[in-house]
């Protein structure tokens, strides 16, 4: 079979770049973006933009993009169990 496209970050990377995020740990944001750059999951665009936000200190838009991220992963959860319709 052909090797799968990136599915991205888990939602447990996100949270972790987010909670560096919102303490302004950027050594912290630095080096779990290296970690996530070695993950086959993680595309190499978002690890990419991730480390240019932070190093031009656009932390608003670092964490406005992890946010999305972060309730798009609440969504798809939703939807896959079933609990969209009981709302």
């Amino acid at each position: 079979p052909p090797p799968e496209a990136p599915a991205g970050p888990s939602p447990e990377q996100v949270g972790d770049l987010l909670r560096l995020g919102r303490i302004g740990h950027i050594r912290g944001i630095e080096a779990k973006l290296a970690e996530m750059a070695q993950d086959a999951r993680v595309p190499g665009a978002l690890v990419a933009e991730m480390r240019g936000l932070v190093a031009d200190f656009d932390m608003r838009r670092y964490l406005r993009i992890l946010q999305e991220m972060s309730e798009q992963a609440v969504e798809r959860t939703v939807d896959r169990e079933g609990l969209a319709s009981d709302a």
